[in-house]
C-alpha cells in the first residue's frame, strides 16, 4: 500500500542543494524546499539570478520557481555580472 504524503509535508522535507556563486568562489548548502524558498526570494529581489540544472532554464520569479519545485534538486545562485 502506497502512503499519501501531503504537498506541504513533502516540501518540508525535500532537500535542495544551493550553489551561490562569487567573485572569490562559491559555498554549498542543501536546504529543505521551504528555506529553499525563502533563499530564492531574497535573491530574486536583489537581481541575482537563479538557475535550476536539472530543468537548464533560469528561474525569473516566484511563481515558476513554486511550479517547477518538485522537478529541482540542484540551484546555483550567481550574482547580477556588470560590464562594459
Amino acid at each position: 500500500m502506497i502512503k499519501q504524503v501531503s504537498r506541504k509535508k513533502l516540501f518540508s522535507t525535500r532537500k535542495i542543494r544551493i550553489r551561490k556563486l562569487d567573485p572569490s568562489g562559491h559555498t554549498e548548502i542543501v536546504r529543505n524546499a521551504n528555506e529553499t524558498f525563502s533563499i530564492v526570494r531574497q535573491s530574486l529581489t536583489q537581481g541575482m539570478l537563479v538557475y535550476a540544472q536539472p530543468l537548464n532554464k533560469l528561474i525569473r520569479d516566484e511563481t515558476t520557481f513554486k511550479a517547477k519545485l518538485e522537478d529541482i534538486d540542484t540551484l546555483t545562485i550567481i550574482p547580477p555580472v556588470g560590464g562594459g
